[in-house]
């Protein structure tokens, strides 16, 4: 399957499908999110199903969407709870609705071409002509094709163009000529053969399907969906503005609805460029694979019709048609290589495409986590990034080895050949000397080198476009807190795009076809994986950064206060540095799907060059650069240790909370620093391959880091200035593996990731500092015959010798993320815990549904439970009353009944406290205050009546006053409680059968 999508590739139309395949099902995706909104009741009187649970939770859609996510996380055992109430399929409407919409699209399909043939009156080609000759030679290009006998003529006899049309369904096509092409035959029989080729090769390269197939779906889709979410959309948004809407989301509902409306334009702005885009280069395409048949490049020197359109204007329209001047094409005939590279706009379109997708494809049933969704976006992204990139290596390289070629008169090896034939071409060199092509806008035919950072910038752009205008992160308002992290996003393509194009270039020196494909496999899953991984941190953690839930407050710092304390006074630098950089580094590092393709990207290089000599990676020179980082590192770690010496507690105690804290970032920025420094370097002085040698370089200087760290900490006590908690000598393994697992679970992913980033950045300042000369193209060098066993032997060493402890140090890293850890959703709990309530809703109609959402979705059955448990107490005391007392006076108690009476009333109480506070401030505190007093007197009456071994109190006055006080307490919270909540029952809406 690769194989065969290699070969489309060098044909240059396999990541042109991929493309359409994106846009179709963002379409069908689109449609469920849009659908739903048309067709779903508005909720004007009471909250149901999912709004009911956020309501209950105290969500309050006016209010700003921090305070918001932040009420969610701090809930969000018991909004799950709730949710699981709700209907399995909560999109149903808009998810039978795009079913239909899709029916409709596959009718339109395929009733397109006989439409077509209707309203121009064509008839068959045998019909309007006896000349067999015509006919035979139809055949016969037909054969020469490799359409065969699913192909039929027709003829126009209205146009009088000398043109002709592809069109059709899978299985059944039809070409229909022109009746002045029929004339033309007679006078130029090149020009004709080019033409019918050249709809032969639309045919050929299924662009009928994927042309006629969007056309049908587009259409249908604005009809039926885009068009009634715009007119809805912008009704509400009008109303609102207009001030006659009634809705109580009104002005929270602002921000929503104009991103709504801006999303859709942006989506009808994609579709009509892309779409365009891709039938400009499926035409390309179709002109190299006609000459490459055998057409005659004469049959394109027709002149590009004059307008008075002015230049800026004709170069926006230009980006608007389906078919490329013919200028263009003639200089693409000229030059294939002009498709070989990757695309602005191609990219950009990718992008933006991708990013939206990743969000709506949520409402689909089985992709509602960010998990699937981002695996299927990047399923989509990967191959076309990678088929692109590995093209216009391929090419580049191709040129570079024939410009070396002719400048030395010799034949080039066998190597460029093949990975022209691989990249470049396509189908095989036709008469003008042409190699089929497979992209656009790529080497400009001097050899230059394709990086993959002008892919990757684009492609980021779009990523970045499509999350701001589309994204929903923004919630219900106009700009997020922290606006800086959507570049993360542009991390997130150029990274992978640099660094598939910098393998793809390294996979040129293997020999043989297997080898060759297994190499592109590794290459495409490496990318999917830092594609997945990347869209998937953004979706779960990044855009969340973006709203700003790490600085809220500064919440951040006192958690790290309560999780670590000491004097951190003494720290306060540190402690706002740490505050500041430590959510993106910690929430990296739980990315173990980051972490995987992190791994994967220093390895799989690696793992080449073991296999294939002469891979041009130059790895010793890469271990000694590695190295002096390494040694860079470990002066880090002298100078962080005497940074903090003055300010070492005295005794072991005082010194595990913040000082250890404070003593390991500095280690682990010591590590960051140092990779990052070596990468620049390494990157900045490499010439091929500087990416990978980057990355190679900063894991030698990570596996020294993680060995000092080993050894600091089991040794401990011994080290002198560079101790951290003890003073006397001792070697604790254990302690040591600690150590080393905690500071790699900060910094082991992250600081691959950055060091990507600083090779990036080493690679920018030194192509300015060298006057912009770029790099050119190069034969790959032919490894020497001559290699020593023992050198090579050495080689494969060095190289699992940095392999096989960075895969062990990766899975013990990564071992507690598999699943939840429940010290991190524990400290993640009280985080959130950490943040004031937010104020009462301020509109009186979110104040009822909020109120009527906490009574209906279990607020009520909870206030019954506890009535319950506390009438039952009641009547067992009335029970004891009416007894006979004692010779002394008094009853005697049932201890055993009335110990399992207060357990089930704390019991109940505990319950009500699990479940969402009052969701207003002013009545959430007494509520609270009373339940905690429930249980806690609760718990005093079991320890009263306790005896025995577990007597809390040893004389029975004891023991009678605390029941009686026990019984007092919770008398007053049930009365406290009771009143909180007829004060909310009071808000709340009344029943519409009681109305």
């Amino acid at each position: 399957m690769l194989d065969t999508l290699l070969r489309r590739a060098r044909a240059g139309v396999a990541d042109t499908g991929l493309r359409f395949a994106l846009l179709m099902i963002l379409v069908a995706v689109s449609s469920v999110t849009m659908l739903q909104t048309v067709l779903a009741p508005s909720p004007n009187d009471t909250p149901g199903d999912a709004l009911g649970c956020l309501l209950a939770a105290g969500i309050d859609p006016n209010r700003q969407n921090l305070d918001n996510l932040l009420l969610s996380a701090r809930h969000a055992e018991t909004l799950a709870e709730c949710m699981s109430g709700v209907p399995k399929v909560e999109n149903a409407k808009g998810l039978i609705a795009t079913c239909v919409l899709l029916v409709a699209a596959a009718v339109v399909y395929a009733w397109l071409p006989r439409w077509r043939n209707r309203k121009n009156r064509t008839v068959p080609v045998e019909a309007v002509s006896g000349d067999t000759g015509l006919t035979d030679e139809l055949h016969e290009l037909r054969e020469l094709s490799g359409t065969g006998p699913r192909v039929r003529f027709r003829v126009d006899p209205t146009r009088t163009t000398a043109g002709a049309v592809a069109y059709g369904r899978t299985g059944r096509y039809t070409v229909c000529l022109h009746a002045g092409l029929l004339a033309r035959r007679g006078t130029d029989p090149d020009g004709f053969r080019a033409v019918v080729l050249h709809e032969l090769a639309h045919i050929r390269n299924r662009d009928v399907d994927f042309a006629y197939g969007s056309t049908a779906l587009w259409r249908v889709f604005v009809v039926l969906a885009l068009l009634p979410y715009l007119v809805h959309e912008a009704r509400l948004l009008a109303e609102g503005l207009l001030g006659t809407t009634t809705s109580p989301f009104w002005p929270g509902a602002a921000s929503i609805l104009t991103y709504s409306v801006l999303s859709g334009l942006l989506l009808v702005a994609l579709v009509h460029l892309a779409r365009a885009d891709l039938l400009r280069r499926r035409e390309l395409h179709a002109d190299v694979q006609a000459v490459a048949w055998g057409a005659h490049p004469a049959g394109w020197d027709h002149p590009d019709p004059s307008g008075a359109v002015v230049t800026p204007l004709r170069r926006v329209t230009a980006l608007l048609r389906t078919h490329p001047g013919w200028a263009e094409r003639r200089r693409v005939l000229d030059d294939p290589a002009r498709m070989s590279g990757a695309g602005a706009l191609e990219m950009l379109l990718t992008g933006v495409g991708a990013s939206l997708l990743v969000h709506r494809i949520l409402v689909v049933p089985g992709l509602s986590g960010a998990t699937a969704g981002a695996l299927l976006t990047a399923m989509l992204v990967a191959p076309v990034l990678f088929l692109v990139l590995r093209r216009s290596v391929a090419a580049a390289e191709a040129v570079g080895a024939a410009g070396a070629a002719e400048a030395t008169g010799a034949v080039g090896p066998a190597g460029a050949a093949e990975a022209g034939g691989a990249g470049a071409g396509g189908p095989a060199t036709g008469p003008a000397g042409v190699a089929g092509p497979a992209g656009a806008g790529a080497p400009d035919g001097r050899g230059r080198v394709e990086s993959g950072v002008r892919a990757g910038l684009w492609l980021g752009a779009g990523l970045v476009t499509g999350a701001v205008i589309g994204g929903g992160h923004s919630g219900n308002g106009w700009l997020v807190e922290q606006p800086a992290y959507f570049l993360t996003l542009v991390v997130v393509a150029v990274v992978p795009s640099v660094w598939s194009a910098q393998f793809s270039r390294l996979t040129l020196a293997v020999p043989g076809r297997a080898p060759r494909t297994l190499a592109s496999l590794a290459n495409f899953l490496v990318t999917l994986g830092l594609l997945w991984g990347g869209l998937r941190w953004w979706q779960g953690s990044g855009s969340q950064l973006a709203v700003g839930i790490a600085v809220h407050d500064g919440a951040l710092t006192d958690l790290i206060k309560q999780e670590f304390p000491g004097p951190w006074e003494d720290f306060a630098r540190e402690l706002s540095v740490i505050s500041a950089v430590s959510p993106a580094l910690t929430l990296l590092g739980n990315e173990i799907r980051l972490g995987a393709a992190a791994l994967l990207m220093t390895l799989v290089p690696l793992l080449l060059h073991i296999c294939v000599r002469g891979t041009g990676l130059r790895l010793r020179k890469t271990l000694l650069a590695g190295l002096a980082g390494g040694l860079l590192c470990w002066a880090g770690f002298v100078v962080g240790a005497y940074a903090i010496r003055g300010r070492r507690p005295g005794t072991v105690g005082e010194r595990a909370g913040a000082f250890q804290y404070v003593h390991l970032w500095w280690q682990a920025a010591a590590v960051i620093v140092a990779c990052l420094v070596t990468a620049a370097v390494v990157a900045g002085v490499s010439r091929r391959h500087w990416m990978l040698r980057a990355l190679l370089a900063a894991l030698v200087v990570q596996f020294m880091a993680y060995m000092a760290f080993f050894l600091l900490a089991a040794g401990d006590g011994c080290v002198g200035p560079l101790n951290n908690l003890g003073d006397r000598c001792h070697w604790l393994p254990a302690n040591g593996r600690l150590v080393t697992e905690m500071v790699a679970g900060q910094s082991l992913t992250a600081t691959v990731l950055l060091s990507a980033c600083a090779a990036l950045a080493g690679a920018a300042v030194s192509r300015a500092l060298r006057g912009h000369r770029p790099v050119r193209a190069e034969a790959a060098a032919s490894p020497a015959p001559g290699i020593r066993p023992w050198r090579a032997v050495l080689k494969r060493s060095a190289a699992l010798a940095l392999a096989v402890p960075t895969c062990l140090l990766t899975a013990v890293t990564h071992a507690d993320d598999i699943g939840t850890s429940p010290r991190s959703s524990e400290a993640g709990r009280r985080f959130t815990e950490l943040f004031d309530t937010p104020p009462t809703a301020r509109v009186a109609k979110v104040r009822e549904w909020q109120a009527l959402a906490w009574l209906s979705k279990g607020g009520l059955d909870r206030m019954a439970a506890l009535s319950e448990a506390f009438s039952a107490l009641g009547e067992g005391l009335t029970e004891a009353a009416d007894q006979k007392p004692n010779a002394n006076g008094k009853i005697e108690l049932d201890d055993q009944k009335f110990t399992r009476l207060c357990a089930t009333l704390g019991k109940r109480a505990a319950e009500a406290r699990d479940y969402f506070p009052l969701p207003f401030r002013e009545l959430d505190q007494p509520w609270s205050t009373a339940l905690r007093q429930l249980q806690q007197h609760a718990r005093g009456c079991q320890d009263a009546l306790a005896t025995g071994e577990n007597a809390k109190y040893p004389t029975p006055a004891e023991r009678s006053r605390r029941f009686q006080q026990s019984l007092d307490g919770m008398l007053t919270a049930m009365n406290t409680a009771s009143t909180a909540l007829e004060k909310l029952r009071a808000t709340a809406l009344p029943p519409k059968n009681n109305a």
